[in-house]
């Protein structure tokens, strides 16, 4: 049964579970936080259905190390951007699309990205 994207949950309520989170961690983040987002070098869309910021890296194997990096610390928010790599650089989307705004969630996500980011040009 596939409720909202749920599949992996094994019954309803775990579904019902995953639902109540979502909604006490999930919400809509104010001018304040984007510019938040814009003083760390993110672009917020003017209806603030996202964030984007280019990442660049001294190789394609360096982005795509970057990028592979990040796969536990990304899962373990279960909020996943849409990135691109071309050659030395990654392109970052940030949008929370069941909500169709910028939430905490791409937030915390901005935050895991740039921290990471930083630690590897060291």
């Amino acid at each position: 049964m596939d409720v909202m994207g749920f599949t992996h949950f094994a019954n309803v309520e775990d579904v019902r579970a995953r639902l109540i989170f979502h909604h006490i961690v999930v919400y809509r983040v104010s001018r304040m936080d984007y510019k938040i987002l814009e003083e760390g070098g993110w672009t917020v869309a003017p209806d603030g259905h996202s964030a984007n910021k280019t990442y660049h890296f001294p190789s394609f194997s360096a982005a795509i190390a970057w990028m592979a990096s990040l796969v536990d610390q990304i899962d373990a928010l279960n909020h996943h951007p849409e990135w691109q790599n071309v050659y030395n650089r990654v392109e970052v989307r940030l949008a929370t699309h069941d909500v169709e705004t910028l939430t905490e969630l791409d937030i915390q996500l901005a935050g895991v990205l740039d921290q990471s980011f930083d630690l590897m040009q060291g």
